[in-house]
């Protein structure tokens, strides 16, 4: 019987939106591109996700390998509030899931300036989780098998009592072998609230 609901943050509760905030920023397609190649998808982000080296040293990195782009990340990272937002419906959801006897628990590949600026500023969910493991906090990032087992011990659940919501299919996949359900989030956050209910009615 499902009594917990996990969820991965980004794409999922919120909004990931780079390529609209860097539009934001008035930044050109060709600029919005190779920002995105050369820090969002580049192997260092994981760094900062796995809380392995400071933001200040990564960001120095980045000005060193391309010190045309210097002031393109100045931009980016001086308010980066409005990178990841809460999808509307997402309070009222967890809301709704609570309600019905549901505890509610996150488990996030997330860097830590990052992820304490959109905690105090963007989400509109803090006081919801019962908890939560945030892959910097704990030097582990999903899909390593460690990071769920963290999760578990922490709060001791039972796999077998939760289904897991994540829009990375490798990272589902990583939770389903411990016997968790899992949703591959890969179509919004509609999509992820009736593939929820249909497991949650199944059960």
């Amino acid at each position: 019987m499902i009594k917990n609901v996990i969820f991965d943050i980004g794409n999922v509760l919120v909004h990931f939106r780079f390529r609209e905030y860097m539009q934001e920023l008035n930044m050109t397609d060709e600029q919005i591109e190779a920002l995105a190649a050369h820090m969002i998808f580049n192997p260092i982000w994981s760094d900062l996700d796995r809380g392995a080296r400071s933001f200040s040293d990564v960001l120095d990195e980045l000005k060193a390998l391309h010190p045309e782009e210097a002031d393109l990340y100045d931009r980016f990272w001086a308010d980066p509030s409005r990178l990841c937002l809460s999808y509307p419906d997402t309070r009222d959801w967890l809301l709704g899931l609570k309600k019905r006897g549901y505890r509610i628990y996150l488990l996030s590949n997330y860097p830590e300036d990052m992820f304490l600026c959109h905690w105090r500023n963007s989400f509109s969910f803090t006081d919801l989780p019962d908890g939560k493991v945030i892959s910097y906090e704990v030097k582990l990032t999903k899909p390593e098998p460690e990071i769920y087992q963290t999760l578990f011990d922490l709060y001791h659940l039972n796999p077998a009592e939760c289904v897991y919501l994540d829009d990375r299919l490798e990272n589902v996949e990583a939770g389903r072998a411990f016997g968790m359900q899992g949703i591959w989030v890969n179509s919004g956050q509609e999509q992820a609230i009736a593939d929820l209910e249909q497991v949650l009615a199944e059960e």
